[in-house]
């Protein structure tokens, strides 16, 4: 089984039964996809991908003067030289990796669509699914569309874990030359607490909304489980339900542990029937109690 989170408003996986896949521009990690290339000098031709990087073309369509951009090529260059004398960090060798990055993007024209293989991660229920409000659909990892097909080779639509590692790949270093699928698949392993795998596409299969909204519908029968939030409000829950009223999934709660920092899941009708257990014992145990401190708190 896999698993997608989501906040408490974000419904159109399951009103239009779509999946997102995102650009590397959408995605939280600067690092996604981004290989180490050796350092050389500035081009007066990388220079308007560095300009569009740093906003400094917004609104602007004309030409730039080719003597313009080798002015500004040089003055990158000797600033640099300069920033490597004083901070030993080279800033322009990590613009040219963004601006790789964003030719490699544009020429191939793929997104990016992450699941996790844990349910249970208090920081994804908190980070993704807005402080456990939201809630998690879970899909069977084995099903024909998470498989991919003859017509998308290199292992494009279809299910690979990413590898979390202490080191970026680097281009041009013979002990770690990443193919194109390898780099789309690195992360550091601070995120390793995702336990992400994530399908590649390239945006031709899917369908365009926007520029930057790229979906593809899946099967029904591929979703197998919901997963609502501590927290998830009930007209949230009631709405899922509603859409999913013909499908057969199985309905469950993720709830905090009482013993530890894990989270548990419970079936969702389980879930309502104790709490609704605890409730009512807890008024019937308080109710002595507070009946006393109110009558302590009348006395004169």
């Amino acid at each position: 089984m896999i698993y997608k989170y989501y906040d408490e408003d974000t419904l159109q996986p399951v009103t239009d039964r779509t999946l997102k896949f995102a650009t590397i521009e959408d995605l939280n990690d600067p690092f996604e996809c981004l290989a180490v290339i050796e350092s050389r000098e500035m081009r007066p031709e990388d220079v308007p991908l560095i300009l569009d990087e740093l906003g400094l073309l917004e609104g602007y369509t004309g030409p730039l003067d080719q003597k313009l951009l080798e002015e500004l090529a040089q003055k990158f260059n000797e600033n640099s030289k300069g920033l490597i004398a004083q901070t030993g960090h080279n800033f322009s060798s990590i613009l040219n990796q963004i601006s790789v990055r964003k030719q490699v993007d544009s020429a191939l024209a793929y997104g990016i669509l992450s699941f996790s293989t844990n349910p249970k991660s208090g920081l994804m229920w908190s980070h993704y699914c807005n402080k456990h409000k939201g809630y998690v659909l879970g899909f069977d990892k084995d099903h024909d569309f998470f498989r991919g097909g003859e017509e998308k080779p290199l292992g494009l639509g279809r299910l690979n874990p990413v590898d979390y590692r202490e080191k970026r790949i680097e281009i041009g270093n013979k002990e770690d030359q990443g193919s194109f699928l390898e780099i789309m698949h690195r992360k550091s392993d601070d995120w390793a607490y995702e336990h992400e795998i994530r399908m590649v596409m390239p945006l031709k299969y899917c369908k365009s909304i926007s520029p930057s909204l790229h979906v593809l519908e899946y099967p029904k029968e591929a979703l197998k489980r919901v997963i609502f939030g501590f927290y998830c409000p009930p007209n949230t829950v009631d709405e899922i339900k509603t859409c999913l009223s013909e499908s057969k999934v199985e309905y469950l709660r993720a709830v905090p542990s009482s013993v530890s920092f894990d989270m548990e899941l419970m079936p969702e009708e389980e879930f309502f029937r104790d709490q609704d257990s605890y409730l009512k014992a807890s008024r019937d145990e308080l109710k002595p109690i507070i009946d006393r401190l109110r009558s302590e708190l009348s006395q004169p």
